[in-house]
């Protein structure tokens, strides 16, 4: 049976022609003087129901079927329809914080990927950002047009 814990996210895109974040590979929200992530849109996700979860899983064992990986979560957020957006400097930064309850980790399926040359993404666990995937460029874009990130798990 699996062990669900709580994890928040947050998706992060800083954009524009300002100078680095104090440290080139994080996000420039690391840097502080961004909005409280309590005040960035947030996607919720209810806990799962691991009984029903665990019955299924064991029926598709039992058929040899392989193991499922995760439970997705449908989502048609952009940085033009979601998220929150602020302004410092020539910078841009959207931000977008999704939380799943009980959840062992998020992982995220981007099947239409791409960000301008100037942008960067990241994906963290904004507890403690012990976590981080990213940046993902320009240079991230494959031939699918998609982007599918490692787990991020509760720390």
């Amino acid at each position: 049976m699996l062990k669900y814990s709580y994890l928040a996210a947050a998706l992060t895109m800083a954009c524009g022609i300002a100078a680095a974040a104090p440290n080139a590979n994080a996000p420039a929200s690391f840097a502080g003087n961004v909005k409280s992530i309590d005040q960035v849109a947030t996607a919720r996700f209810s806990a799962l129901d691991l009984k029903t979860i665990g019955e299924e899983d064991a029926l598709r064992e039992a058929s040899g079927r392989p193991m499922r990986f995760a439970i997705a979560h449908d989502s048609a957020v952009n940085v033009q329809s979601g998220g929150s957006w602020e302004q410092h400097g020539e910078r841009s930064i959207w931000r977008y914080r999704v939380q799943a309850d009980a959840a062992t980790s998020l992982n995220f399926g981007f099947t239409r990927f791409h960000v301008p040359a100037s942008a960067r993404l990241y994906i963290y666990d904004n507890k403690d950002h012990a976590q981080l995937a990213g940046p993902y460029d320009a240079v991230s874009h494959n031939a699918l047009g998609q982007l599918w990130t490692p787990i991020i798990a509760p720390t």
